[in-house]
């Protein structure tokens, strides 16, 4: 039987007693000749193998790990391994043993879910992640959660779907309806592959390889004509985004800080009861704004990775909100990014923010706030500060939902303002 997690498309198949070792896509690399399908799939674990750099005697945990096919491929390939199977679906899991690794290799099948990994921090080597983030929740919340448990110089590697938006409401609301009905979970249909990047780098990984095989996963969508009902309609509505060029299929993988205190988001984030650093930014016209400028008021700067993706988006839309009640508390809002003033005059402009959005080029400042470790840091860190009349951040916030940020700085005002 299934569960109330297991996808639509794979109950027939689960209650069927016949699974394949793999569900997600096939790779066939360009110029290559045309494998069976389950070669094709094997040929993306392969990929996936070798980013992730995978040696012998490695602790490795596949997070959406299926039935075990991929452990199963991985641990053909290197006989001497501890590997962990997650899955937030139970029933996948009770297949695990069946399909997964034989009995002579270390493994274990737990269900959790991906931003919950019930493993210890810096326990082990690898983290896995075949085609499972567009299910998750939050994609940013799983790279967290990935760093915390990866020792020092551990990898992450995987492969990730994302849905280009037409910009037309209709079509957009029907492939968003499609894909959810056929999956059971697509939470964020349309996510920006920069914004997931972003959230990499956020949580305090390197990347190494961030690949687009796009070209190679198109006869995945041949079966459409002969699958029914749901998932006939999903893998119909995935080909048709294929062939628009909307569908974008990444391989990527990123490494962990070799240091020990590792320089994740909490660790280099300014603290509460620091001075707050100086700093002379350009805003979204062009005008200077100074630290100095600000001084005795309440001000929040806040740190945003990407102009016009879609966590800082409801970051800034949480924001403007509710604008009313800084203003009500005396203090100034302020976002900050590496964006040029162009890309942030365009942003305020299209959402109709009514504070000023802040470019730091150099990453000067945002090395100083711990937004950044230095001025090759591709993406700002998501991090806040709220900073008091005496020029001491008084709250810092290593922001992890976005849309909800605004809310948690005008309760901690109340509190420190009453």
């Amino acid at each position: 039987m299934s569960d109330a997690r297991t996808p639509p498309y794979l109950v027939p198949t689960l209650q069927g007693g016949t699974l394949p070792p793999s569900f997600h896509l096939g790779y066939w690399p360009p110029g290559s000749e045309r494998s069976s399908d389950a070669e094709a799939a094997a040929a993306t674990d392969e990929l996936v193998f070798d980013l992730a750099d995978v040696h012998h005697g490695h602790a490795v945990v596949d997070v959406g790990c299926g039935v075990g096919g991929t452990l199963a491929r991985l641990t053909a390939r290197h006989r001497d391994l501890r590997v962990i199977g997650v899955n937030v679906d139970e029933a996948q899991v009770r297949r695990c043993p069946d399909l997964g690794p034989p009995a002579t290799i270390a493994s274990s099948w737990v269900v959790a879910d991906a931003a919950a990994l019930p493993l210890a921090r810096g326990s082990v080597d690898r983290v896995l992640c075949v085609e499972a983030a567009p299910h998750f929740r939050s994609r940013a919340a799983f790279h967290r959660e990935a760093a915390r448990v990866l020792r020092p110089g551990g990898v992450v590697a995987g492969t990730d779907l994302f849905v280009l938006p037409s910009h037309r409401e209709d079509d957009d609301r029907a492939v968003e309806s499609i894909l959810q009905a056929g999956t059971g979970s697509w939470p964020h249909v349309f996510e920006d592959p920069e914004e997931a990047r972003a959230g990499v780098v956020d949580a305090g990984l390197e990347v190494l390889g961030w690949v687009d095989i796009s070209d190679g996963v198109g006869a995945n969508f041949t079966a459409a004509g002969v699958l029914e009902g749901a998932v006939g309609a999903m893998v119909a509505c995935l080909g048709r985004l294929h062939r628009e060029g909307r569908l974008r299929v990444i391989a990527w993988s990123s490494r962990l800080a070799v240091t020990p205190d590792r320089a994740g988001t909490i660790d280099a984030m300014l603290k509460a009861g620091a001075p707050a650093p100086d700093f002379r930014l350009t805003d979204e016209n062009g005008n200077e704004v100074a630290s100095a400028d600000l001084a005795g008021g309440w001000y929040l700067l806040y740190w945003y990775p990407k102009a016009d993706t879609p966590g800082c988006t409801a970051q800034a839309e949480g924001l403007r909100d509710q604008i009313d009640a800084f203003i009500e508390h005396g203090c100034t809002v302020l976002g900050a990014s590496f964006d040029d003033p162009a890309d942030n005059r365009a942003f305020r402009e299209k959402y109709q923010i009514p504070f000023r959005l802040l470019s730091d080029p150099d990453r000067t400042a945002g090395v100083a706030f711990g937004a950044a470790d230095g001025p090759s840091s591709s993406h700002a860190r998501r991090v806040a500060h709220l900073v008091g009349p005496d020029g001491v951040v008084a709250r810092a916030y290593d922001v992890t939902d976005p849309g909800f940020f605004a809310d948690a700085v005008l309760d901690d005002l109340d509190d420190l303002t009453g």
